[in-house]
């Protein structure tokens, strides 16, 4: 996970032109500090020594102060949301101390900014004078030697070993800095505020927005603090599965999860109340669609329960009308309408408006917690491995959950069923015997009817058997 928080970071554009203004501003500084020292009168060899000596300590001083400040910078705005909601939980008074900096960005990038900045021009300052003492004279040398010097020092130890450092582990370099960090913004309150003052004026002047928008969380940062720390010990791995599943609803479609029409009983609206009776308890299925005169009129459905336990009643006092949704709709807009329409099956049409099949809130259940059976429900297997690297798999089987198992990748736009990708791959209906052979698998039709592919058993093939060209069904 990129690191980045919402405790209003300036944007790397803005940040790469301070930076530049910043070394630009040194470097005036050290030809200007340089001109002066240079101005003033050269002392004796034997003075050198106890001058170099504070001045050297001095450099020291100031490099460590503007490695700290430039590394709590840093670690306070590189804090992601995982750091965060661990901060926000903790009652320590240094993670408190932490947030109250990042509530207030603006006040807290200031104070920063302005210690780094002098800290940066008090260094410049003192290698200019350290070079001038060394060289003892002003000339061009000096100035030159003073520049490189300073530039070289500030960026690699005041800035760039110090930002790596913090950015590697920033909620620890956070805690060490902050106390130093509120004392000095403390201190600073009148210039901060006079600085902000000045910074509103601009930013009106130049029609700036102040306000940023907050980012969104997205699934993966969400996942990353489910997965982390204390949270990952809590939950067990199924229920974490399920939270995984939940995240699924998002990106899954209708299409992916719908109950076939082929796998859905259908009847005509002019059956009588015995018929109709007689159909409904032979069905499989606990809802059954109603027809005029094809299959795509559909005029409702019936729950087959219902019927049968008020079978004195006609049945069409117990039609349905039918929630239509498109192939391509989220599971989580579904959801949405299941609950507004308060119903429990939605009919999924296709472009054409022709019926593509049902989908239950059992199947989006299923997809948070995984298959649900009820005790007199036939548990059939879809896939089952039949030896070493082969495997009997239902036609109806789901394609990406088949790549996954597999570890290979299905061409998109190829069937959302493996029974639909050997379709697709052959041009044509299959029969039995059929074979296509991609990413080193063999799939076999073992199982037809009519033009449904019922069962297909899939081989992996040796590097030999892999590399022959496909002789009955390659991919276009």
């Amino acid at each position: 996970m990129s690191r980045s928080s919402d405790s209003g970071e300036p944007p790397p554009s803005r940040g790469a032109r301070r930076r530049l203004l910043h070394f630009l501003f040194i470097l005036l500084l050290i030809l200007g500090g340089g001109w002066w020292l240079g101005a003033q009168p050269v002392q004796s060899a034997e003075a050198a020594p106890a001058v170099l000596l504070p001045l050297f300590t001095l450099f020291l001083v100031l490099l460590c102060c503007s490695g700290l400040i430039s590394s709590s910078e840093t670690a306070l705005f590189s804090l992601d949301k995982v750091d965060l909601a661990r901060l926000r939980g903790s009652t320590r008074w240094i993670d408190l101390r932490i947030l109250r900096l990042l509530d207030r960005p603006n006040d807290t990038l200031i104070t920063i900014l302005i210690l780094n900045n002098f800290a940066n021009i008090a260094i410049s300052l003192t290698v200019a004078a350290i070079t001038d003492r060394l060289l003892g004279s002003a000339s061009a040398v000096s100035f030159l030697a003073a520049a490189v010097a300073a530039t070289t020092t500030i960026l690699l130890m005041g800035e760039i070993v110090p930002k790596m450092l913090a950015h590697q582990r920033p909620l620890p370099a956070a805690r060490v800095l902050s106390p130093a960090l509120a004392g000095a913004s403390w201190l600073m309150y009148p210039l901060r505020t006079f600085l902000n003052f000045c910074l509103k004026g601009l930013y009106r002047l130049l029609r700036i927005p102040t306000r940023r928008r907050p980012e969104d969380v997205t699934d993966d940062e969400l996942k990353a603090m489910i997965s982390a720390g204390e949270v990952a010990q809590i939950l067990e791995q199924d229920e974490r599965e399920m939270i995984d599943g939940v995240f699924e609803l998002r990106r899954t479609t209708v299409q992916e999860i719908l109950t076939p029409r082929l796998s859905v009983t259908a009847v005509p609206d002019d059956l009588d109340q015995a018929a109709m009776l007689d159909r409904l308890r032979q069905s499989p299925n606990n809802r059954v669609l109603v027809y005029h005169d094809s299959p795509d009129e559909l005029v409702g459905f019936l729950l087959v329960k219902e019927v049968l336990l008020d079978a004195e009643s006609p049945w069409r006092n117990h039609l349905r009308e039918p929630l239509c949704v498109p192939e391509r709709v989220g599971l989580l807009d579904l959801l949405k309408m299941f609950r507004q329409q308060r119903t429990k099956m939605a009919v999924v049409v296709d472009e054409y408006g022709g019926v593509a099949g049902i989908v239950t809130l059992q199947d989006l259940l299923e997809e948070i917690v995984g298959d649900i059976y009820e005790k007199h429900e036939y548990v059939s297997h879809d896939i089952q491995p039949i030896g070493e690297g082969a495997w009997r798999i239902t036609g109806s089987f789901n394609l990406e959950e088949l790549a996954d198992q597999l570890g290979i990748t299905f061409p998109e736009r190829m069937g959302v069923t493996l029974g639909g990708f050997v379709m697709n791959t052959l041009g044509r209906v299959p029969r039995v015997g059929d074979e296509v052979h991609y990413e080193g698998h063999a799939f076999r039709v073992e199982e037809m009817m009519g033009r449904r592919i019922l069962g297909i058993t899939v081989r992996r093939e040796a590097p030999a058997e892999a590399a022959a060209p496909d002789q009955t069904g390659e991919l276009p």
